[in-house]
Parts: C-alpha cells; sequence; structure tokens
C-alpha cells in the first residue's frame, strides 16, 4: 500500500508487539525513525498491548532503531 495516495488514514489500525522467551506478547514501542514516518503521513492510530491493555505505541522521546545501532555499531 502506498501511503502517500491513501486518503483515508483513519481507517488503519496498526498493532505492534513482540515476543518473550516463554511466547507471551510483550510491548513494543515506535522507533524515532517510525515515529517520523508516521506523523508525515498524518498516522497517529499505531498500538501496542501492555498487560492485556491496548495503548498507543507513540511515544515523546522514541530510541533509536535496532537496525541504526546495528549499522552505526552502537551496540
Amino acid at each position: 500500500m502506498d501511503l502517500q495516495n491513501y486518503k483515508n488514514t483513519s481507517k488503519i489500525d496498526i498493532y505492534i508487539w513482540r515476543y518473550d522467551n516463554s511466547m507471551n506478547i510483550k510491548s513494543c514501542y515506535c522507533c524515532n525513525a517510525c515515529t517520523q514516518l508516521m506523523n508525515k503521513y498524518n498516522i497517529t492510530n499505531i498500538y501496542t498491548f501492555n498487560k492485556n491493555k491496548i495503548e498507543s505505541a507513540i511515544v515523546k522521546n522514541p530510541g533509536v532503531s535496532l537496525a541504526y545501532k546495528i549499522k552505526n555499531k552502537l551496540i
């Protein structure tokens, strides 16, 4: 789907999560790059699961992505 040409972004709900070693769902929040991309296309309905509740995955001060850390040898 091309987000530039998709006009009705209010109908899109995006859910992100990750699993722990026991295959339990853990919360996962948007990184800095994802947050900038979603703000560019005015998509604000991105959610994660936190203790069986749905909450926004966009945080005020997001961290850098894992890919950025690996690419720049920060970890």
